[in-house]
């Protein structure tokens, strides 16, 4: 079976939290750098105020993996496990308390794809966005999702992923998001001279066994360096 084979040319990485990761000291690193969306020029000041850390990392991403070199059609795919998690928590405090006072902002933000819509709001983008929340998986349907479009024809296509550490909501279960996290992947179709790294699909087949296609889809991503490839993967459907 011939390979279909798609290219990485852009990728973008930030962080925030502290500056323990994993047992890594960050700082000690010239990349990724700690974010701080306070001085980030590229967002209007007003609307900055009004973002979640979340939105304003996935907007950096975007942003740092080539976003703006990407055609203007060109789609975004935006994977989060959790959303705007925290934003949820501060509504659902308000709404038990006797006054019961929502801000408008908070509203405004507690959407899944407030990420993407931000994006649009400030690089002036009009292209259509796709949020995918499938918990531990949703970076890797965020990436078949890519891939499928890509292999139908789709010339170009942005992968954006992130979460924001869990701070607010006691109820938040698994609290698995401990720090945050974004990153951003800029796929063409096909392969291309000098690219980062490259995207393999071989074949997709059903799964029955609900075990063995987590382990397939665990295996998806790794991380990569120039000659490494995103090797090819099962998974159920």
């Amino acid at each position: 079976m011939s390979e279909t084979i798609h290219s990485i040319v852009g990728s973008g990485l930030v962080l925030g939290g502290s500056a323990g990761f994993d047992g890594v000291d960050w700082d000690a690193v010239q990349w990724p750098r700690f974010y701080d969306p306070k001085t980030d020029d590229f967002i209007h000041p007003r609307t900055r105020r009004r973002m979640s850390r979340l939105s304003c990392m996935a907007v950096r991403a975007t942003r740092m993996a080539g976003g703006l070199d990407a055609g203007d059609p060109t789609p975004l795919v935006f994977a989060t496990a959790n959303g705007e998690i925290n934003t949820i928590g501060l509504i659902l405090d308000s709404l038990i308390d006797p006054d019961r006072s929502v801000s408008p902002t908070q509203f405004h933000n507690s959407v899944h794809n407030a990420g993407p819509g931000y994006w649009a709001i400030s690089s002036g983008r009009t292209a259509e966005t796709t949020t995918i929340s499938m918990g531990e998986l949703s970076f890797e349907c965020a990436l078949l999702d890519a891939w499928s479009r890509l292999t139908a024809g789709a010339p170009e296509i942005q992968v954006t992923a992130g979460d924001e550490a869990i701070t607010g909501p006691a109820w938040a279960a698994p609290q698995h998001c401990t720090h945050d996290l974004c990153g951003s992947l800029r796929l063409v179709s096909g392969r291309v001279s000098g690219a980062l790294g490259r995207l393999i699909h071989v074949g997709v087949r059903a799964v029955d066994d609900p075990e063995v296609a987590r382990e397939a889809l665990d295996g998806l991503v790794e991380r990569f360096g120039p000659a490494e490839v995103v090797a090819d993967f099962s998974c159920s459907g």
